[in-house]
């Protein structure tokens, strides 16, 4: 872990989910968080977020444990739109916060 300067700790290790959907990707979620893994990273475009909610279902792990990363499309660059995009996201992830968004 690294302690960041707001004195949230960032896992050094994460699961990257790009490409993945459905149940594969709620498959190597699971696997990664029982392995101990507690970053998850993911993005608006990558449509995958049903899974990842599914995955810590599954796997028995709390939100508050997971330290989840996101990124704002191209598209939706721009104060008002990125603010709508997070929302959107969180909305999608059944969450009231992500922790890092790029």
């Amino acid at each position: 872990m690294v302690q960041l300067r707001n004195g949230l700790e960032l896992p050094l290790i994460g699961l990257g989910t790009f490409q993945s959907k459905g149940s594969d990707c709620t498959a190597a979620c699971i696997v990664a968080l029982r392995a101990g893994c507690r970053l998850i990273d993911t993005a608006v475009m990558y449509r995958n977020q049903l899974s990842i909610v599914s995955a810590l279902s599954q796997a028995g792990v709390s939100r508050e444990e997971v330290f989840i990363t996101s990124k704002v499309p191209p598209n939706r660059h721009g104060e008002e739109e990125a603010y709508a995009c997070c929302l959107d996201e969180m909305t999608a992830l059944g969450t009231d916060y992500l922790d890092v968004v790029w």
